[in-house]
């Protein structure tokens, strides 16, 4: 089997590694060269990639609401009874404090 074609096996099987890319072509009576040259794969190295470590933050928040975060979630599959699609959190960075808001639009 040509280079080409086996990099089109390996993405339409979800990326597997040799051995099983070799085990289901033979299931499959699919031709596939003895040699185990494996090519480096874009995808494949992406997915096995790890992200170092964020550092911690040295910031200490002294008084509430000093630091507000906010996140809007939405839209939901699922109407709420009176037809809230979104919710809106407000995060205290002191005191931990949440505030949530359901939010017909955004």
């Amino acid at each position: 089997m040509e280079t080409k074609t086996k990099n089109l096996w390996h993405a339409r099987l979800g990326h597997p590694n040799f051995h099983v890319m070799k085990r289901v072509l033979q299931q499959c009576n699919l031709p596939l060269s003895n040699k185990n040259v494996v090519d480096l794969c874009a995808s494949c190295c992406v997915g096995k990639s790890h992200r170092l470590p964020s550092s911690l933050s040295n910031i200490v928040y002294s008084t509430p609401l000093e630091l507000i975060c906010s996140d809007i979630w939405g839209p939901s599959h699922v109407t709420s009874t009176n037809d809230y699609l979104y919710y809106i959190a407000f995060f205290d960075a002191f005191s931990k404090y949440t505030w949530i808001y359901r939010i017909k639009r955004k």
